[in-house]
């Protein structure tokens, strides 16, 4: 499917159209790292709210 979908946007739009789709691709992997990475910063802050004894 990503084949299918990189050739379409090389046929439209060229490499740029390539370009864009890898960074609408990259987004939701960038809120998924933002999560984690403020889950991180809590349990560093506080750990003992957070795990168990």
């Amino acid at each position: 499917m990503i084949a299918f979908l990189a050739w379409i946007m090389i046929l439209f739009s060229g490499i740029d159209g390539v370009r864009i789709l890898s960074v609408i691709a990259g987004v939701p992997a960038l809120f998924f790292l933002l999560v984690v990475t403020v889950s991180l910063l809590l349990l560093v802050i506080d750990p003992k709210k957070y795990l168990r004894d």
